[in-house]
Protein backbone atom coordinates (compact mmCIF):
# COMPACT_ATOMS: atom_id res chain seq x y z
CA UNK A 1 0.00 0.00 0.00
CA UNK A 2 1.55 3.03 -0.98
CA UNK A 3 -0.04 6.31 0.77
CA UNK A 4 0.10 9.62 -0.90
CA UNK A 5 -1.08 13.15 -0.67
CA UNK A 6 -2.46 13.51 -4.59
CA UNK A 7 -4.69 12.29 -6.63
CA UNK A 8 -2.65 9.49 -9.44
CA UNK A 9 -4.55 12.09 -12.37
CA UNK A 10 -1.31 13.30 -13.53
CA UNK A 11 1.21 10.79 -15.28
CA UNK A 12 4.15 12.79 -13.45
CA UNK A 13 2.53 12.00 -10.07
CA UNK A 14 1.76 8.60 -10.94
CA UNK A 15 5.11 7.56 -12.26
CA UNK A 16 7.03 9.40 -9.54
CA UNK A 17 5.10 7.07 -7.23
CA UNK A 18 5.97 4.10 -9.18
CA UNK A 19 9.34 5.13 -9.42
CA UNK A 20 9.90 5.36 -5.81
CA UNK A 21 7.73 2.27 -4.65
CA UNK A 22 7.44 -0.15 -7.45
CA UNK A 23 6.52 -3.10 -5.19
CA UNK A 24 3.16 -0.66 -4.61
CA UNK A 25 0.13 -2.28 -5.14
CA UNK A 26 -2.60 0.04 -4.88
CA UNK A 27 -2.45 3.69 -3.17
CA UNK A 28 -4.57 4.74 -0.04
CA UNK A 29 -5.17 9.05 0.66
CA UNK A 30 -7.09 8.64 4.07
CA UNK A 31 -7.10 4.43 5.67
CA UNK A 32 -3.52 4.88 5.74
CA UNK A 33 -3.42 8.11 8.13
CA UNK A 34 -5.88 6.37 10.09
CA UNK A 35 -3.35 2.92 10.60
CA UNK A 36 -0.48 5.14 11.38
CA UNK A 37 -1.98 7.31 14.00
CA UNK A 38 -4.18 4.16 15.66
CA UNK A 39 -0.98 1.87 15.92
CA UNK A 40 0.92 4.51 17.19
CA UNK A 41 -1.39 5.01 20.18
CA UNK A 42 -1.88 1.15 20.25
CA UNK A 43 -5.32 1.47 18.89
CA UNK A 44 -7.15 -1.86 17.61
CA UNK A 45 -8.04 -0.30 13.92
CA UNK A 46 -9.55 -2.02 10.67
CA UNK A 47 -9.34 -0.08 7.33
CA UNK A 48 -11.89 -1.62 4.65
CA UNK A 49 -10.50 0.46 1.30
CA UNK A 50 -12.20 -0.60 -2.26
CA UNK A 51 -10.11 0.20 -5.56
CA UNK A 52 -11.90 2.22 -7.66
CA UNK A 53 -9.77 2.05 -10.32
CA UNK A 54 -6.14 1.43 -12.21
CA UNK A 55 -5.01 5.47 -11.84
CA UNK A 56 -4.56 5.55 -15.55
CA UNK A 57 -5.89 8.13 -17.72
CA UNK A 58 -9.30 6.12 -18.38
CA UNK A 59 -11.40 4.11 -15.91
CA UNK A 60 -13.86 1.44 -17.47
CA UNK A 61 -16.42 2.26 -15.61
CA UNK A 62 -17.45 5.71 -13.57
CA UNK A 63 -17.89 4.96 -9.37
CA UNK A 64 -21.53 6.58 -9.76
CA UNK A 65 -21.90 2.85 -11.75
CA UNK A 66 -20.76 0.67 -9.20
CA UNK A 67 -21.29 2.48 -6.46
CA UNK A 68 -24.33 0.33 -5.45
CA UNK A 69 -23.03 -2.73 -6.10
CA UNK A 70 -19.67 -2.03 -4.04
CA UNK A 71 -21.80 -0.40 -1.45
CA UNK A 72 -23.95 -3.91 -0.93
CA UNK A 73 -20.74 -5.75 -1.09
CA UNK A 74 -18.68 -4.08 1.51
CA UNK A 75 -21.93 -4.00 3.64
CA UNK A 76 -21.78 -7.73 3.82
CA UNK A 77 -17.48 -7.97 4.53
CA UNK A 78 -18.13 -5.40 7.16
CA UNK A 79 -21.17 -7.69 9.21
CA UNK A 80 -19.77 -10.92 8.61
CA UNK A 81 -15.94 -9.30 10.40
CA UNK A 82 -18.25 -7.34 13.23
CA UNK A 83 -19.94 -10.67 13.87
CA UNK A 84 -16.98 -12.69 13.77
CA UNK A 85 -15.54 -10.59 16.50
CA UNK A 86 -18.34 -11.50 18.91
Amino acid sequence: MVTTDSFFGKKKIRENIVKNFPDGLASDMEGSSVAQVAHHFKVPYTVLRVISDEATDGAGFTFDEVIDEIGDEAGKILINYFESLS
